[in-house]
């Protein structure tokens, strides 16, 4: 099999991953891991020149493919009970791989934001003063005290439990009728910190955020803060 795409053209295994999964039109919730292993690893035999340094990265998600394919085709138990249900292998791979895919919108979705910010000038009416004492719009200063927010939030949940993959599915859009929901109308107003519970783990705390950001970068909602490294107020915009 002949490829175009030269490996070092990948930013890392899960770039590659994501590759051959948007290529094949996979369901990521559903990987066919003996495919896509073998597309993997003849992506590898291309690699001219391997340096072991720059290759190691793709060389351990080769070996855990493998492992993922070898306990696939091990015998399932039979009469297993609820309590018992068994893993699919499959799980933490999709998980990283909807983490790595998240964040990688994550990243173009702020790069736009900030190309879209250099060319804003605010007007007088723009901020919010009657909310906060000394108010100050958020995108007349820079994204850093949003994605500092935004890191917070993250490192709180580092300590919750993932939910199983299998019992529900990321969708951004989703996330973005929910805010819609909670914002309903013009000047409907919130605080960053409540768009997230105690229980919501990684990957709910990354797609509500990228909802976030979608609907600022569609201008449906601005967001606000009283004093650097305050709170963030989060306004549905007027039509």
């Amino acid at each position: 099999m002949s490829y175009q795409v030269r490996l070092q053209n990948f930013q890392g295994p899960f770039d590659l991953l994501c590759h051959l999964i948007e290529k094949d039109k996979i369901d990521i919730y559903d990987i066919p891991i003996a495919q896509i292993t073998r597309e993997y690893l003849e992506y590898l035999n291309t690699w001219e020149d391997m340096d072991i340094d720059e290759a190691s990265e793709f060389l351990l998600l080769a070996c855990k493919l493998i492992e993922i394919k070898a306990r696939l085709l091990l015998p399932q138990k039979q009469g297993v009970t609820p309590e018992e249900e068994i893993i699919d292998p499959r799980e933490e791979l999709v998980e990283r791989l909807l983490e790595y895919k998240l964040f990688r919108r994550l990243s173009a979705l702020l790069e736009e934001i900030a190309r879209d910010q250099e060319k804003i000038f605010t007007r007088a009416g723009d901020d919010p003063a009657h909310w906060f004492p000394e108010g100050k719009p958020l995108e007349a200063v820079t994204l850093t005290d949003l994605t500092e927010a935004f890191r917070a939030v993250l490192q709180q949940a580092a300590s919750v439990p993932t939910i199983p993959l299998r019992e529900r599915m990321i969708s951004i859009e989703e996330k973005i009728q929910e805010l819609r929901q909670a914002l309903p109308g013009a000047n409907a107003r919130l605080w960053f910190k409540d768009l997230f519970t105690k229980r919501s783990d990684r990957l709910d705390i990354i797609a509500t955020f990228l909802a976030l950001l979608e609907l600022i970068h569609r201008g449906e909602l601005k967001a606000y803060q009283a004093n650097t490294f305050g709170d963030i107020l989060i306004l549905r915009c007027g039509e």
